[in-house]
């Protein structure tokens, strides 16, 4: 399961790269590969979500930068690109104290463009109640 979960987390961060770059990246305000660049993991416990926190902050983090490079044979270019995420990843569990959730939520809002931005995020259910965030069109649900 977290092999798998390395996977998704590669192709879909590295596939938003390629779209967020052929629109024209930070310079487009309006770039519509916005809602894809922020990466929300869904968990169903703190055990899982805790084990695939490494997996992000480790793996995902080290390979993203390079994923670009994976080409199929005689391939000039592939459908990704090298991107580089936070070293850590936020969190919106009950580990993590109300002043740090509600900075979290502010800054999942932020659109992709700006420097305060989230790249990877982890929830367990506490984002099934009270967290609307209209610019997050990515979660990967795990379990």
């Amino acid at each position: 399961m977290k092999v798998g979960l390395l996977r998704v987390y590669l192709a879909l961060l590295a596939a938003a790269q390629t779209q967020w770059e052929a629109a024209g990246g930070k310079r487009n305000k309006a770039n519509p590969a916005d809602p894809y660049m922020t990466l929300m993991g869904y968990f169903n416990s703190l055990r899982e979500l805790g084990g695939s926190r490494r997996i992000v902050e480790d793996e995902v983090n080290s390979r993203l930068t390079k994923y670009g490079e994976r080409l199929r044979k005689d391939e000039q270019a592939g459908p990704f690109l090298n991107r580089k995420i936070d070293e850590e990843p936020e969190e919106l569990t009950s580990r993590v104290s109300t002043n740090k959730i509600a900075n979290t939520k502010r800054r999942l809002a932020l659109p992709f463009h700006d420097d305060e931005r989230v790249d990877v995020a982890l929830a367990t259910n506490m984002i099934s109640v009270g967290l609307d965030i209209v610019r997050l069109g990515l979660m990967v649900v795990l379990g």
